[in-house]
């Protein structure tokens, strides 16, 4: 009984290394709605190993320089490739649940048509924790697949047909 005590609390305890990536094509905008959802104390350890000091991010304020900050952060930790054409993208908006420690970010990635192939790469915290899993939910017009990429696979290639 004890033992068995021991490992739910365990269990419990052990902190959990995920982020959710989703990603849906919207026609209308020309454009694909991605959210990443993040732990916001995950994040601050993962900024300062890719960027060797951790600035103060002010999400309250007018967010300028947090989201120049946070687009400069994701453009070395994500990718989004439609055939062979990386994607920019902007931050759309910001949001910091403080209780949940939970940040999401909404991007908007421009692309006038997705094509047949398109690669995904997200290293998010894959440098940190060799447990890490990335989930990544990609949907497009009738496809719609999700994958787990880990600091052994940080990117997939996903076989649409869009663009046929």
């Amino acid at each position: 009984m004890i033992k068995l005590i021991t490992i739910l609390m365990w269990l419990a305890l052990h902190p959990v290394h995920v982020t959710i990536f989703g990603i849906e094509y919207s026609e209308s905008k020309k454009a694909f709605d991605a959210t990443l959802r993040i732990y916001y104390d995950d994040f601050l350890l993962d900024y300062e190993n890719l960027k060797g000091d951790l600035p103060a991010f002010d999400f309250a304020g007018g967010k300028s320089d947090a989201s120049r900050l946070l687009k400069d952060y994701l453009s070395a930790r994500i990718a989004l490739e439609s055939e062979t054409a990386r994607l920019d993208f902007s931050i759309e908006s910001i949001n910091l649940n403080r209780e949940e420690n939970e940040l999401t970010l909404t991007l908007l990635f421009r692309c006038s048509s997705p094509g047949k192939y398109f690669k995904v790469k997200n290293s998010v915290l894959t440098s940190l924790y060799n447990d890490q899993a990335n989930l990544v939910i990609l949907k497009i017009r009738d496809f719609e697949e999700g994958v787990k990429l880990t600091p052994g696979n940080e990117e997939h290639l996903f076989r649409t047909g869009a663009g046929e």
